[in-house]
């Protein structure tokens, strides 16, 4: 059957699949959004035509779809809830809500110009979050033990050194710990000063640091209108999903799409040293790296990179 018109944007009315969108279920076809959903949503679908009577027919090659402005867009890249729950299985849903939509309608503007780029980015964020779990994203920095101090800092560094000459000041106090750990690093001031903890990991790639604070401040306001001082309130980064993800985004655009965009293998193909030298840009020890690589490679092969 010969088909005449081809819809970019497809709206409720043109739609004539069932009005059923389960966030659990794959979607095979396209359908229409219901009161409560949101854009953002991505959908894998055949692409609807018409034929000569005007009737809706659809094609055999399946599309990529996003919700915008109450249409059905279709996009060169989308991913969907089913995908994300199948990559991060214990996720909250607000969370890959706020992934889906900022992947989905906001990629240009972050640099995700292609579904290797995108793995590697649920890759990261996937282990920062510990799969998304938990509502808040905010660095746990309490420590209970000496013991533990010296695997994670070394037990020759200048850290584990205060902490064993004052251990009732430091263990199990996240804010004395913190300032001390993070004193005197990219762009804290001293030990004294607190911004050791106030400028401690948040949002989905755990911004750290002032400094890092300052860009995402400062590149958030070049890319939005939104006027937020998030230097001054860094707080909204680690309890508002919104700006967790966003600053994720802005961060691994700076720091990590260049690695990236280098490789010459990826999926199941992708060596150790290669994607070493890509988590060294999110955590320069690469903690977590075989977590990473596994996250990685099953997002590889759901989203079909």
């Amino acid at each position: 059957m010969e088909n005449y018109i081809t819809q970019d944007n497809v709206t409720q009315s043109d739609v004539t699949a069932d009005n059923v969108t389960g966030e659990n279920d794959e979607i095979n076809e396209l359908t229409t959004l219901k009161n409560g959903d949101y854009e953002g949503q991505g959908a894998k679908s055949p692409e609807y035509t018409k034929d000569k009577e005007g009737k809706d027919v659809a094609s055999t090659i399946e599309y990529l779809w996003v919700w915008k402005n109450s249409s059905w867009i279709k996009t060169p890249l989308c991913i969907t809830i089913p995908q994300l729950q199948k990559i991060f299985k214990s996720a909250k849903i607000e969370h890959l809500k706020n992934i889906e939509y900022e992947i989905n309608i906001n990629s240009q503007l972050y640099g995700l110009i292609n579904f290797n780029i995108i793995c590697h980015l649920l890759a990261q964020v996937g282990h920062e979050t510990g799969g998304f779990k938990k509502s808040a994203t905010i660095e746990n920095g309490k420590y209970s033990t000496l013991e533990r101090i010296g695997v994670v800092f070394g037990t020759t560094s200048t850290i584990y050194s205060k902490v064993s000459a004052n251990p009732k000041y430091y263990l199990n106090n996240e804010e004395h710990f913190l300032n001390l750990a993070y004193a005197n690093k990219g762009g804290n001031e001293d030990e004294n000063s607190g911004d050791g903890y106030k400028y401690r990991g948040r949002g989905y790639i755990q911004l750290t640091l002032k400094d890092n604070y300052i860009e995402f401040n400062d590149a958030f306001k070049n890319l939005f209108t939104i006027n937020i001082d998030f230097v001054t309130n860094p707080e909204l980064v680690g309890t508002d999903n919104k700006y967790a993800i966003i600053s994720a985004m802005i961060y691994f655009k700076k720091h990590t799409i260049s690695s990236i965009n280098h490789s010459k293998t990826k999926g199941k193909t992708i060596n150790n040293v290669e994607f070493k030298n890509i988590t060294k840009t999110i955590n320069v020890k690469c903690v977590g790296m075989l977590e990473r690589k596994n996250i990685y490679v099953k997002a590889c092969e759901i989203i079909g990179v």
